[in-house]
């Protein structure tokens, strides 16, 4: 937020609320209408589902100067698609429709900020799109990690999220691609071994 406070004046900066949540806590549920505009000032926020097999999908992870709600906000169907849950103690600055549209109507700076935020959007969702049309595990696993500067930090099972693929095809995976020396796995990371 601090780089996004830099777009703005001390005026509007009181257009925006900060809350806190505890570890854990839910900031919102699937199926909820989205009202707020999210900047997160710090800690780490999850956005996810789980479908029916009880596979738990990850749209986004998100960190300190993430963003979410924007997409949503001007939707036809402002629905969250997931449940967003404060992975640590988190804070998170908030701005309501009426007030956000008020900024960028009246912030040529946070109104090319805003558009940025919504190219970033567009790269992630290509992202994504392209992961399901892969077929193989194997692969997937190897676009990620080169779409995501070759490296992944996290467990076997929020990496499978993240490939949409369930934890068994993903260890099944890693092991391939370690054994042919495209991958090695460490204790809290997955890396792309480089000239591959």
């Amino acid at each position: 937020m601090e780089n996004i406070y830099l777009l703005l004046s001390d005026k509007e900066k009181q257009l925006f609320t900060l809350k806190k949540y505890k570890q854990k806590q839910k900031i919102a549920s699937e199926n909820e209408i989205c009202e707020y505009f999210y900047i997160v000032k710090s800690g780490h926020i999850k956005i996810s589902t789980f479908l029916e097999n009880g596979l738990e999908v990850v749209y986004t992870d998100l960190l300190k100067d993430s963003v979410f709600g924007n997409n949503l906000l001007f939707s036809k169907e402002p629905y969250f698609r997931g449940d967003v849950i404060s992975i640590s103690e988190s804070e998170i600055y908030t701005i309501n429709k009426s007030n956000l549209l008020s900024l960028l109507k009246n912030n040529q700076k946070f109104l090319q900020f805003y558009i940025g935020l919504q190219s970033e959007f567009a790269k992630e969702l290509n992202l994504k799109i392209k992961l399901i049309s892969i077929t193989t595990a194997e692969e997937r696993v190897l676009y990620y990690l080169k779409f995501n500067k070759g490296i992944f930090y996290g467990s076997v099972t929020d990496f499978s999220s993240r490939l949409f693929l369930t934890r068994e095809a993903t260890s099944r995976a890693i092991s391939k691609l370690k054994k042919i020396g495209k991958i090695k796995k460490e204790k809290a990371h997955i890396e792309l071994i480089k000239n591959i």
